[in-house]
């Protein structure tokens, strides 16, 4: 299964990060595993993702292509 997952701007997103600068997602995923006789007891187990912020690239960009802030 795939998730698509879209942040928000960077001023958004920056007090969400912990101190190493990682923005982390928990969460949990629930399953039901069955075989050709049987289904077994549903099972959630927890999920976390973590993601490295990294502003965005702004001095090497040429000045006409920047995004400017709103």
């Amino acid at each position: 299964m795939t998730r698509e997952i879209t942040f928000g701007q960077e001023a958004a997103l920056k007090p969400l990060l912990n101190p190493s600068g990682e923005l982390v997602l928990k969460g949990s995923l629930r399953y039901q595993a069955c075989d050709d006789r049987e289904c077994y007891t549903p099972e959630t187990v927890p999920v976390e993702w973590r993601f490295q912020f990294q502003g965005m690239e702004r001095e090497r960009v040429p000045t006409d292509l920047q995004r400017k802030g709103r």
